[in-house]
């Protein structure tokens, strides 16, 4: 193993209390003697990602390879990366289907047409930093929305 190979978890057990399963995939940053510091993205939340010791034998290498170029942007800024991982994952407050109220007064939400106390759907359940899409039955289109801008009504 080496920086930047690609691996995948094969004994996930250890790395459950990560939200971390069989299958998930991860970048090595780091290469020791019993261990590799790797990076995992959660799958729910594209903006979010956790760095965790991952123990010789927990992991297979990938056939997949990252381009040079990846490589090279992700050397350049890791330090950066290191310092904003987090662990482990939040959890998604909010499913798909959910009926969700806009609890927030914002500017950027009035320019789209959507006041506070707007009702709405939920989408599409994948978190791109923190944001949902949201259909708001009123308007003829989705919206991007943080998922603290709203609450789940029953």
């Amino acid at each position: 193993m080496k920086e930047f190979d690609l691996i995948c978890l094969k004994n996930e057990k250890p790395y459950n209390k990560f939200s971390l399963g069989r299958g998930a995939h991860g970048v090595v940053l780091d290469v020791f003697s019993n261990s590799i510091n790797a990076l995992f993205f959660n799958a729910q939340n594209q903006s979010e990602y956790i760095i965790i010791d991952v123990k010789n034998g927990d992991f297979v290498a990938d056939n997949e390879v990252l381009p040079n170029e990846i490589k090279a942007e992700l050397q350049e800024g890791i330090e950066k990366i290191k310092s904003k991982a987090v662990a482990p994952f939040s959890p998604v407050p909010i499913k798909l289907y959910d009926k969700v109220e806009l609890i927030t007064k914002s500017d950027k939400y009035t320019k789209m047409g959507l006041n506070k106390g707007a009702v709405g759907v939920v989408v599409d359940n994948a978190l791109i930093e923190n944001c949902v899409e949201v259909d708001f039955s009123n308007l003829d289109d989705t919206f991007s929305v943080n998922i603290n801008d709203l609450k789940v009504i029953k």
